[in-house]
């Protein structure tokens, strides 16, 4: 786990095309940009069936149920393990 903080976008852009994952759990999301943004460059999505992201993403990514912490533990060990799936 990496907490950045604020980044310029060059180095947000570098940061996230070497990332295994971005993990976006939350129980509601307006929008989703991180996770957006991650998909653009590259890096796998974890997020919530409850937020936007299953559509916009449109199946790229892993979508886990808000608070489901086994589904979560799921998709992130595939994250790590299956390189065919990054």
């Amino acid at each position: 786990v990496h907490w950045a903080g604020y980044l310029p976008d060059d180095e947000l852009r570098s940061l996230l095309s070497g990332s295994t994952a971005l993990v976006l759990i939350s129980e509601s999301e307006g929008f989703g940009l991180p996770a957006v943004e991650a998909a653009a460059c590259g890096c796998p999505v974890i997020a919530t069936v409850e937020s936007p992201l299953p559509h916009l993403l449109r199946g790229g990514g892993w979508f886990v149920g808000a608070g489901d912490v086994e589904s979560t533990r799921s998709a992130m060990q595939e994250a790590l393990t299956d390189e065919a799936l990054r």
